[in-house]
Parts: structure tokens; sequence; C-alpha cells
């Protein structure tokens, strides 16, 4: 039986962008990992976080429009 290992990343003087941006690319090791381990992920407000960060922003046409 495979043991859990757990990881804890303090953060002091960082930006909440920067907070943002550390988290979408742990998500991305994350997704890296999938076939060699089960990562998981625990932040406050991190499901917005990567839903805000992870989608793509809308197409140069659809902005000229208005």
């Amino acid at each position: 039986m495979k043991t859990k290992k757990k990881i804890i990343i303090e953060c002091k003087d960082i930006t909440q962008k920067q907070f943002s941006n550390l988290l979408i690319e742990l998500n991305l090791i994350c997704k890296q990992w999938r076939p060699y381990a089960t990562l998981e992920l625990k932040a406050p407000n991190i499901k917005k976080i990567l839903k805000l960060g992870t989608t793509k922003p809308r197409s140069i046409h659809s902005l000229e429009e208005f």
C-alpha cells in the first residue's frame, strides 16, 4: 500500500497576481503528473482562480464587433 505524502507551501510577501500564477503553474504540474500520481491542490478560492486563469480569452474578431 502506498502512503500519502504532503507538501505545505507558505507564501509571504506575495501579491494576489503572483499567488494566482503560482496556483495555475502548480495545476499544470498536477495535470502532467496524472499518469504517475494523483496530486491534489488545496487553496482558498482555487476553483475560481483556475477557472479564470485557464479560460481562453475572446478572439480579437469578437471584440471588434463592439
